[in-house]
């Protein structure tokens, strides 16, 4: 923008065009930039945790007067508790209107929980340049950088806060030397044994520190830090390394599965695995402090990641350390205050406090989490704690409040399972399996536990009464696993007539109805599969579901599959399961026996490669050998006559390399036509070739280097033979010559 001068300069006399021109430009920017803050506002509506949106609006708010801007940094501040980068900006831009009071407000509020270095030092600049000069006396500084160092003087970009504070200890008062002289060598020795940035310049100042002060004993001081010197400086290279890619300000928000995010956490896992190995060989109470200082710092960015809050929590519980239980559960107060929705680290919570008999802690976070959402699951765990720490009729009235509160079936079955196996009374139970049922006569899962209750019960009087009322309510769609436990009932209890009865009634409800049927056990919650294809009973399948028991099967589920019952001729959905694995196991033993083979664990021989495991395993390697091998041309191969003799490999065997009669004594023996090239080249594959024999060198002497002088026949008499060196073998005479001299 052109200043006041510059305009005069151009344009002479009109300083009236200038204001216009400068008042209409101001409006103009404070227009762009409202726009932009609306368009932020926008986003951030959509999505709370829209980073970027943040940012931009951020970067404007930063312009704002401070009366205008503090509302948007208090609901920044709330939304991302841990970002000690605008902490930072809002504390001094509240300084720089001399709002000291309100700067140390919010630094009250953000140190303890960000242990932002940069953050640190703007505070630590607060209290030199403001706080203590209205007080010089009180020597608050050195107190603050003494504090700041037991927080934040771990951390590998500590170097200036430390150099701060030697530099602090040095300029004082003469009459203060003595004492601070002391505290100044403490405060380096401590910063050498820090691994971080420019370690190496606080060595040197430390060294010309002990040279000035003694030389007659800086040398043995020097010689005695400089080993605690050389490893912390060593870390440092490899804590550094570990860092790249690192983004210290990245603002936490819950975990999306994106790259970055994914890449920030294993970096700060690594950090924490690094520190907790101890190769600085810390004491048991420094290293705990490091660890749990780690822990902190990745919390600032991994904020709504439950696991590492739990991980945190429980270092800090087993620590070695008198206040180890306090510690931990105010890691976990911290974790629920980050993450009060979230039922896994309050559930955590709650347990680790029952465990230690903080009995009302734990049933305040079962309350606090409880107000927060009301899933059946909640209740479920909240109606089993108070069982145990309170009594059952307690536990009943947490039945009722879930009650109240919309839950789901789960909650019926875990309370009648908790009056059934627990308090042993199985008229209660059957009351709220009762109860639930004109609710959740629709959900098979619950009517398909009932009905096993009431079997552990030999209620089959109220077992018919059940199928009878839910069979002619249950939507056929969904009511197929609920017709096969019915079969299975009339299967135990009744006679041939009432079972074909039974299969009768199936048969008339899905001949044109389409089903669902469950890949797993419906009595675990799972999934459903549902088929297109319309259910035509078939008299084999009928027969087969008829005759089974559990897992045993009157066929082989081979002998299922040559019949070519799918699940379009068949009249139960066992078959379905049956056959399914059946598939399953083929092609599990296929995969097995491709990483066996590939690894070299199984041969030939081996007893557990059936026929169908070696068919299908050559099936499978076939297009992968033809690719990887050259393959003889077998289409001019000459058929082998039977009529003669086999050549034995006793025949032949001067003639070929002990490599190659080794692998031809692992091939099958065959006669007849033309073998199948594929399972010859598979042997070959499979079974791992001998080791080359290894030829022994004679003692003294290397191998018979040929004489054209002489014969074939005199090689027994000319020749090398036994242990008798060669003529001109020098090395073996030497060696004779040695031996009989120590004779």
């Amino acid at each position: 923008m052109m200043s006041r001068e510059q305009y005069r300069a151009n344009s002479p006399g009109d300083d009236d065009d200038y204001d216009d021109n400068q008042r209409r430009q101001n409006r103009n920017d404070r227009s762009a930039s409202q726009d932009k803050i609306n368009q932020c506002e926008e986003r951030i509506a959509k999505n709370i945790y829209d980073t970027e949106a943040w940012t931009s609006l951020m970067s404007e708010v930063k312009a704002m007067d401070i009366e205008m801007a503090r509302p948007y940094y208090e609901r920044f501040v709330l939304t991302y508790p841990t970002a000690g980068k605008y902490w930072k900006q809002y504390a001094e831009a509240e300084m720089q209107v001399s709002n000291y009071d309100k700067a140390e407000a919010i630094f009250k509020r953000c140190l303890h929980s960000c242990l932002n270095v940069e953050l640190w030092r703007s505070y630590l600049n607060y209290i030199r340049d403001i706080k203590e000069k209205q007080d010089p006396n009180q020597n608050i500084a050195q107190a603050a950088y003494e504090y700041a160092l037991d927080h934040v003087g771990k951390d590998i970009s500590s170097t200036e806060i430390w150099n701060e504070f030697i530099d602090y200890l040095r300029n004082q008062k003469p009459s203060l030397y003595d004492q601070n002289h002391g505290r100044l060598r403490s405060t380096f020795q401590r910063a050498i044994g820090n691994p971080m940035h420019e370690l190496d310049r606080i060595w040197r100042d430390y060294e010309q520190f002990e040279n000035a002060t003694s030389k007659a004993t800086a040398k043995q001081t020097i010689a005695d830090n400089q080993p605690r010197f050389k490893t912390a400086w060593n870390k440092y290279k490899e804590k550094k390394n570990m860092r790249e890619g690192l983004l210290i300000n990245m603002l936490a928000r819950p975990p999306c599965g994106s790259h970055k995010e994914e890449q920030q956490k294993r970096i700060w896992l690594a950090l924490i695995e690094f520190e907790k190995r101890n190769t600085q060989r810390f004491t048991n109470e420094e290293l705990q402090s490091r660890v749990k200082f780690i822990y902190n710092q990745a919390l600032l960015c991994l904020y709504h990641y439950p696991e590492v809050w739990y991980d945190a929590a429980m270092y800090c519980a087993e620590s070695n350390v008198p206040t180890a239980v306090e510690e931990s559960m105010d890691m976990f107060e911290r974790a629920c205050l980050a993450l009060p929705k979230n039922i896994l680290i309050n559930l955590s919570f709650a347990d680790f406090c029952e465990v230690r008999k903080f009995n009302d802690r734990a049933k305040t976070v079962y309350e606090k989490l409880l107000e927060s959402r009301s899933d059946s699951i909640i209740f479920i765990q909240y109606q089993k704690f108070i069982r145990r720490t309170v009594s059952f009729e307690a536990a009943r009235d947490v039945f009722i409040r879930a009650r109240r509160a919309d839950c789901s079936y789960h909650m019926y079955i875990a309370s009648a399972m908790m009056e059934y196996q627990i308090n042993n009374n199985a008229n209660v139970a059957t009351k709220v399996f009762e109860l639930g049922l004109k609710q959740f006569i629709n959900e098979p899962i619950y009517i398909l536990n009932y009905l096993k209750h009431l079997e552990h019960l030999n209620d089959k009087n109220n077992q018919r009464v059940v199928f009878e009322k839910v069979l002619n309510t249950l939507p056929k769609q969904r009511a197929h696993e609920i017709w096969n436990k019915y079969l299975e009932f009339e299967e135990a209890n009744g006679d041939p007539s009432t079972i074909e009865k039974a299969q009768t009634r199936k048969d008339e409800a899905y001949s044109t109805e389409l089903v669902e049927v469950p890949t797993n056990n419906i009595m675990d919650g799972n999934v459903t599969l549902s088929y297109d294809e319309t259910m035509r009973p078939n008299r084999i399948g009928k027969l087969i579901d008829r005759f089974r028991f559990m897992d045993l099967w009157p066929v082989r589920p081979d002998e299922m599959e040559l019949m070519e019952l799918d699940h379009n001729h068949e009249a139960g959905s066992h078959w379905l399961i049956l056959s399914a694995c059946a598939k399953a196991d083929k092609e599990r033993d296929v995969a097995h026996l491709s990483n066996a083979v590939n690894h070299g664990e199984l041969r030939t021989e081996d007893p557990r490669r059936t026929k169908l495991q070696k068919d299908t395993a050559a099936k499978l390697k076939l297009n992968k050998y033809k690719q990887q091998f050259f393959r003889p041309n077998v289409d001019q191969m000459v058929l082998l006559n039977s009529t003669m003799a086999p050549a034995s490999l006793s025949s032949i065997d001067n003639y070929l390399p002990e490599a190659v009669i080794a692998v031809l004594k692992l091939v099958p023996a065959h006669m007849g036509m033309m073998p199948n090239v594929d399972f010859v080249m598979e042997s070959l594959r499979v079974n791992p070739l001998p080791p080359p024999p290894q030829q022994v060198m004679p003692r003294g002497g290397g191998v018979k280097r040929p004489n054209p002088d002489d014969d074939d026949d005199d090689d027994d008499d000319d020749g090398y033979s036994g242990n008798k060196p060669p003529a001109n073998d020098i090395y073996g005479r030497r060696r004779a010559q040695k031996l009989q001299k120590t004779q």
